[in-house]
């Protein structure tokens, strides 16, 4: 067994290790602030649903995300294989961002259901583009 606090210097070290590279440091900082960013939009997205339907919207915006997630997940994949990295990521974040500002603008419809699928396409959207962007 190591000896007590040896687990903190460890991760000190890494955290240094990591600043010393700003490339890698670059990397770290968009890829928590993507996952901060997919995490509010989310949470943002279950409290309107939830306030527009109650729990059954909350039961459609994840069975949306999860259908969209089936759909979407492959072809991305497929697609982001045979493009530059820079140029898929471009486009999917484009895609992504496309889709956010429908949802932000279907809230004003009697229907839940279309905000609540182009809410679901974001957060599925983002999970090939993280994939890609480590890679």
């Amino acid at each position: 067994m190591g000896e007590r606090g040896a687990g903190a210097t460890d991760w000190f070290e890494s955290l240094r290790t990591v600043g010393r590279n700003r490339s890698l440091a670059r990397l770290l900082l968009a890829l928590t602030c993507s996952v901060m960013a997919d995490a509010g939009f989310v949470t943002t997205a279950a409290v309107w649903a939830n306030r527009a339907g109650g729990p059954g919207a909350v039961g459609a915006f994840t069975a949306a995300t999860f259908a969209v997630s089936a759909v979407a997940a492959p072809v991305a994949a497929l697609v982001g294989d045979r493009t530059a990295r820079r140029t898929f990521l471009l486009v999917v974040d484009s895609v992504r961002l496309g889709c956010a500002a429908g949802a932000v603008a279907c809230t004003a419809l009697p229907t839940p259901v279309p905000t609540l699928l182009l809410a679901g396409a974001v957060g599925v959207l983002a999970a090939p583009a993280r994939g890609r962007s480590t890679m």
